[in-house]
């Protein structure tokens, strides 16, 4: 699974691509099959910079960056890849003086129910520079 990303001409991606592997190994001419997913309502937010997993039948992403004055600052998107729906949870309003920065982090599943983020930051024009100094369970 390919989710989100920029493109060379730096656009925002909010696509998802299945891409079939099996046949890239098994094919002498070395081409990926790829499939663009389409979901029901509502679209997939166009990021990048974020983290992303797959666990049963869901596709977790995590953070990322996202363009746009009026699109809300990513926190967890959940897509059921059977029932093709996504579904957005924010992570709740920090203090201003600790912000949690969720893009060039890395992020870990951890048994049925933890999701481990570590690092992430990056510089941001109206305060600087910021690296997230603890772990987020």
């Amino acid at each position: 699974i390919l989710s989100g990303g920029m493109t060379r001409d730096e656009d925002v991606v909010g696509s998802v691509y299945s891409l079939s592997l099996e046949e890239f190994m098994t094919t002498k001419l070395g081409r990926v099959r790829s499939e663009k997913l389409a979901f029901l309502e509502p679209n997939l937010t166009p990021i990048y910079s974020h983290t992303s997993h797959v666990a049963k039948n869901f596709l977790i992403l995590v953070g990322g960056v996202s363009l746009g004055s009026s699109i809300e600052t990513p926190g967890i998107t959940l897509i059921d890849l059977r029932l093709m729906t996504v579904r957005r949870f924010p992570f709740p309003d920090c203090c201003p003086e600790v912000p949690i920065m969720l893009h060039k982090h890395a992020s870990e599943i951890s048994g049925e129910s933890t999701l481990i983020i570590l690092g992430g930051g990056g510089t941001c024009f109206s305060f600087g520079t910021h690296v997230n100094s603890n772990a987020i369970l």
